[in-house]
């Protein structure tokens, strides 16, 4: 403060603000106080409240942390859409099918009219089962002998059965039917 008279009134005022009283030596040093009016000082002697800056780190107010300071790189102002994540896909396994045992693969066969042309380990008119399951074994073949089974056919055994067509058993025979007895035969 430029005026040595104003901080011995503002200390004084301060103290007496506080409750105290200053001493004699420095009351009869200091002059009294000015009177307080209810007018408004000017405004060239009121100074406006000094308030202090806000920290700042890296040009981001410190005291707002959630405040992301500005990017330098023009592109993460405004990022490309990112690709969705790779989805690898893993192959299924083929499902096992239910085999019958032996027992009901012969009790569906024989209701199908199937054992008037075949046995399981014998040749009758037709391949014995065994011989078709061993010809086929390694090979992806069901699809093609259910078809055989449902609409009939020849050709593939005409060694052994000497020309004589594999009759068509749809739909005499439920495709369901026919599809677990291409399955009891190939797992021989």
């Amino acid at each position: 403060m430029k005026n040595p008279l104003l901080m011995v009134g503002l200390v004084s005022v301060l103290l007496t603000a506080c409750g105290k009283q200053p001493d004699e030596q420095q009351a009869q040093t200091l002059p009294s106080p000015a009177p307080v009016t209810n007018s408004a000082p000017a405004a060239s002697q009121v100074s406006p409240p000094s308030t202090p800056a806000p920290e700042t780190v890296n040009g981001v107010d410190a005291a707002a942390p959630d405040v992301m300071p500005p990017s330098e790189d023009p592109a993460a102002e405004n990022p490309a859409p990112s690709a969705p994540p790779a989805v690898v896909a893993t192959p299924v396994p083929a499902p096992v099918p239910q085999v019958m045992n032996q027992d009901d693969a012969l009790v569906l066969a024989n209701r199908s009219g199937c054992l008037a042309c075949h046995a399981v380990y014998k040749k009758v008119v037709g391949p014995a089962w065994q011989d078709v399951a061993a010809r086929y074994r390694d090979q992806d073949v069901r699809t093609q002998l259910i078809e055989k089974i449902s609409k009939g056919g020849k050709g593939n055994w005409t060694d052994v059965t000497g020309g004589i067509p594999m009759p068509p058993y749809s739909p005499r025979v439920a495709n369901g039917d026919i599809e677990k007895l291409v399955d009891f035969i190939l797992s021989l």
